[in-house]
């Protein structure tokens, strides 16, 4: 046992290291954007349900991109919103210079993957090739679009993605601790495709080809599954085309979205994205998360096999390469507030990933007002 919980922990912190150095060895993209009649044209698709209090704030940060406007067109994707975010968006459109296209989804009965159903039949709607994601609730930057766009302008891209954080609201606790622990997954999710071998991803900001969501037949096989329209995606896209998938590491491409305000809508949306992980096609992507389970849970039960001091050494080794790896990510996501935060995070890390993993075991979820699977 002891040599297991070893090999757990050794390996999980060489795993860290490699991710530290191509994290460091990728170059920071900053860009002097120009835009001309060849700039590509794209589609922004934004699935929503009840998202009145966020959806102006993004729509305003959209209207004021940088991007020609000639060169883009925002298509809403309302799943039967019972608040008045249509109405909103309506008012919105009618002011706006953007072209806005609102897809209003009907009413069914069962339907087990709400945002795959939305981003598919808007994508049906969509005019242009390139496609971008993002979330209801989310903010982007005056040069986000410019910033896809010029990744797909100088290189054979099929899929890339920009990283997600939390936007500053109360400086809390718990707010706190939810940006470090963010960062934690959107530095491995770039890390991992840099090393090859790309495993996450968020819809909130991610990109494709039309074509390349068409050529892999969407989302079928796993239209079932309520969660992973971004993960599932990515994946089946990068088998198809292993070297044309790209991470942005560009400031401007950082997406901000809202954190839980309470412990329940935090636990949903875990449970969600925990969900998926047995349903992965690649063996190695869901062996990795029972690693990742495996090592956390050795951390808990070090301290009752060996003695403290060999404890303390092996769970040490851990947190300096977690902490080196966080400290970069969130120095790049302009969140270094938080640093005093990450001692804390990394302490109740272990149990948190430990809990989800056994919790994940009962299905079902809620999600936007609706019990999933």
């Amino acid at each position: 046992m002891i040599i297991i919980i070893l090999l757990l922990i050794c390996t999980y912190s060489i795993i860290n290291l490699c991710m530290i150095f191509v994290w460091i060895k990728e170059k920071e993209v900053k860009s002097n954007y120009i835009f001309n009649d060849n700039s590509p044209t794209i589609s922004v698709i934004i699935p929503i349900r009840n998202e009145a209090k966020n959806i102006i704030n993004l729509l305003e940060s959209i209207e004021n991109q940088t991007y020609p406007k000639n060169k883009f067109e925002v298509i809403i994707a309302d799943d039967c919103s019972t608040d008045n975010s249509l109405e909103l968006i309506e008012h919105f459109k009618k002011k706006s210079t953007i072209t806005l296209i609102i897809n209003k989804l009907s009413n069914i009965s069962v339907n087990s993957s709400p945002k795959k159903r939305a981003i598919s039949s808007s994508i049906l709607l969509a005019q242009n090739q390139i496609i971008i994601t993002t979330d209801g609730d989310c903010i982007v930057k005056k040069n986000w679009l410019a910033s896809f766009s010029h990744q797909y302008e100088k290189s054979s891209t099929i899929l890339a993605f920009g990283s997600v954080t939390f936007i500053k609201e109360t400086n809390s606790f718990f707010e706190n601790i939810q940006i470090l622990e963010f960062a934690s997954l959107a530095g491995t999710a770039a890390s991992s495709l840099l090393l090859k071998h790309p495993n996450m991803c968020s819809g909130a900001n991610l990109s494709f080809l039309k074509s390349a969501f068409e050529a892999v037949n969407g989302y079928k096989g796993n239209e079932e599954i309520a969660s992973g329209d971004d993960e599932f995606l990515m994946h089946k896209i990068a088998k198809m085309y292993p070297k044309q998938i790209a991470y942005i590491k560009n400031q401007e491409s950082i997406v901000e979205t809202k954190a839980h305000q309470n412990l329940k809508s935090f636990v949903q949306q875990r449970k969600r994205w925990a969900s998926k992980w047995s349903s992965y096609e690649n063996w190695q992507i869901s062996a990795l998360a029972v690693f990742i389970f495996m090592v956390n849970l050795s951390v808990i039960i070090l301290p009752f096999i060996v003695d403290l001091e060999s404890a303390l050494i092996l769970i040490l080794i851990k947190f300096i390469s977690e902490f080196i790896f966080i400290l970069l990510i969130i120095k790049y996501l302009n969140k270094t507030y938080t640093l005093l935060f990450l001692p804390i995070l990394q302490i109740i890390y272990p149990f948190y990933v430990s809990f989800f993993g056994f919790i994940v075991q009962k299905k079902g979820y809620n999600w936007k007002e609706r019990e999933l699977k």
